[in-house]
């Protein structure tokens, strides 16, 4: 149908530039908050949260909420008794989607 205008090189270019840029506008993160593969905290058992997108759900890099606690919820800084277990953003479980700062 194209042959005559474009050839495959260019068309295959042209294919991957409209698949990369509408996958990468896909929403991965969830109304409730929920986020990432995760211990479910009641039994234990491994639980993934699934986002919109498929995969498994993120934060919401540029909300209130921008991280991943080791229970699987968005949240930000740490609850108040100090502890580790309940940060949000810096815990060895923790993922911090905000974008690094240069």
């Amino acid at each position: 149908m194209f042959y005559g205008l474009y050839d495959t090189t260019t068309l295959l270019l042209l294919l991957l530039l409209v698949v990369g840029c509408t996958s990468t506008n896909q929403v991965k993160w969830r109304e409730d908050h929920k986020c990432g593969n995760k211990s479910d905290p009641n039994d234990w058992k491994f639980i993934s949260n699934i986002g919109p997108h498929g995969g498994v759900a993120e934060c919401d890099p540029n909300s209130d909420k921008p991280c991943c606690s080791g229970w699987g919820y968005c949240g930000l800084g740490q609850w108040k008794d100090g502890s580790d277990i309940w940060e949000y953003c810096t815990c060895r479980t923790c993922t911090d989607y905000r974008p690094l700062k240069t």
